[in-house]
């Protein structure tokens, strides 16, 4: 029922009218804000209060983008997107939409929007109340589960499923940018015979061993490491030609050398062609380590 509603009147006014809403306003553990047609804030409650480390009275005329996120403007170029806009100009309830900002303490904070009008005659409302929840640790612990769902639980490399989610992104990206992008297989020579005869401990220790080598010899926050099968890895190098991605292959191979590696590695080194697939790629490269193997192993095709 709408506030309008003359039986909704009887039922606050019964119950303590004013009062009653003053209660409810004050006490709400979700952020409230009323806002005008200029998206000045005309109320914001404690809960609301609490997030932007201000007063009522403070709060009180600044814009509701600029006190949540520190924006000269309206969110979007002009409100799109923006709960309080879409109900504002519609005179219906809108969202809920995610909004990330930052604390004034520096941290990340999610917020979950979404408004609903005040009547005050025909036409489209003059004012609207954004109900705001704090949803930061229900969206890390959401990102948490689909991260760890993308790792390989024995190297913390991204595994097959991680892989070609990253290929396809990066593949746009680069598509987009116009940037070069180097796919790299490596493979253990050998390592069923190795973990046949050493046994599943050591082999999975040497996989370990194998991984801290490619997370050292790698640019970290730009390459994708990932673990595809038992000993087979992925280098995923954005920005890379032909010559770094060899460079980066070269220092990996040295690498295990130093640290006594005791398996050789088969490697094979390609670009995307032009107008090619991410699978199409994928495969390709495949099919060079795999004649890398064939040829004798021990080498950077």
């Amino acid at each position: 029922m709408a506030a309008t509603d003359p039986e909704t009147n009887d039922v606050l006014e019964g119950l303590g009218g004013v009062s009653l809403v003053q209660a409810l306003l004050e006490g709400a553990p979700t952020g409230l804000l009323l806002v005008d047609e200029q998206y000045s804030i005309r109320y914001a409650n404690p809960a609301f209060l609490k997030w932007v480390r201000q007063s009522n009275r403070e709060a009180i005329g600044q814009k509701c983008y600029t006190i949540l996120f520190g924006h000269e403007k309206p969110c979007e170029d002009g409100g799109a997107g923006c709960p309080a806009a879409a109900t504002l100009g519609s005179g219906r309830p809108a969202g809920p939409v995610t909004f990330l900002r930052q604390t004034p303490a520096g941290r990340k904070q999610y917020l979950r929007v979404h408004a609903h009008p005040v009547p005050s005659g025909p036409g489209s409302p003059s004012q609207a109340v954004a109900f705001i929840q704090d949803v930061t640790s229900e969206k890390l612990l959401k990102d948490y589960k689909e991260e760890a769902s993308l790792r390989d639980p024995l190297t913390g490399l991204y595994n097959r499923q991680g892989f070609d989610h990253l290929l396809k992104r990066e593949f746009k990206r680069t598509r987009r940018q116009g940037h070069p992008l180097s796919l790299c297989l490596i493979d253990l020579d050998a390592f069923k015979d190795y973990n046949d005869k050493k046994g599943q401990k050591t082999g999975d220790a040497l996989l370990t061993r194998l991984a801290g080598i490619l997370v050292a010899q790698t640019r970290v926050g730009v390459d994708a490491l990932c673990r595809l099968q038992a000993d087979t890895f992925a280098l995923i190098l954005p920005e890379a030609s032909h010559d770094q991605a060899l460079g980066i292959g070269h220092r990996i191979r040295h690498a295990a050398e130093e640290d006594r590696i005791p398996i050789s590695l088969s490697m094979a080194i390609r670009q995307p062609e032009d107008s090619e697939a991410p699978d199409a790629f994928y495969h390709r490269t495949a099919d060079a380590l795999f004649q890398a193997k064939k040829n004798g192993g021990d080498k950077i095709l």
